[in-house]
């Protein structure tokens, strides 16, 4: 089997803030970033486009989590050869032990279909404390799509028949809360659905 294509996606909306961060990380362990803007009104469209292994693709004004989830993975199966996937928020990184971890090779050696999923460390407000939580991330793509779901919070990974792997040296750690207020306003705007 040839060496996979290894695809990080991601959905921005004015995430300036921490998207050169995020893709500077990203760019060290993706072959390709695909970064799907949610119509930035700040620099975020600039940001990315200062990373040569970036592709820019522009999502819809009123398109839901799903769908735009479906178009950032319609983007990834357009690189040929074997893929894997991970599917990211701006405000989260894997942690810097990646390359080292034997985590890492079990996401290369592992055959479609297979799903992963990390420790999500939810970083608190001053990095003193955090809230760890399993956040499925990573698939293997076998051409699964995502099912029907609701408009929001659906599953980050296409469901598939191997249901998901727990990776427990390399993590996810999230970011958002070390801003509340713009993690307060995000929880605002999720009450909508």
């Amino acid at each position: 089997m040839s060496k996979p294509n290894i695809i990080c996606v991601v959905s921005v909306r004015n995430d300036s803030w921490i998207l050169k961060n995020f893709l500077e990380c990203a760019t060290k362990w993706a072959d390709w970033v695909i970064v799907g803007d949610h119509n930035s009104m700040d620099n975020s469209v600039e940001i990315a486009q200062q990373f040569d292994c970036v592709k820019l693709i522009s999502h819809q004004p009123s398109s839901s989590f799903l769908s735009r989830r479906r178009d950032l993975l319609a983007e990834a199966r357009k690189i040929p050869g074997p893929r894997i996937i991970f599917i990211l928020d701006s405000d989260e990184m894997i942690s810097a032990n990646w390359s080292e971890s034997p985590d890492w090779q079990t996401i290369l050696d592992a055959e479609p279909g297979v799903c992963f999923s990390f420790e999500w460390v939810e970083l608190r407000p001053g990095l003193k404390d955090a809230c760890i939580f399993w956040m499925p991330t990573i698939f293997v793509d076998d051409g699964t799509d995502y099912p029907s779901g609701e408009a929001i919070h659906e599953s980050r990974v296409p469901i598939t028949r191997f249901g998901l792997t727990k990776l427990y040296d390399i993590k996810l750690l999230h970011y958002a809360m070390i801003d509340p207020v713009k993690i307060f306003s995000k929880h605002r705007y999720y009450k909508c659905y």
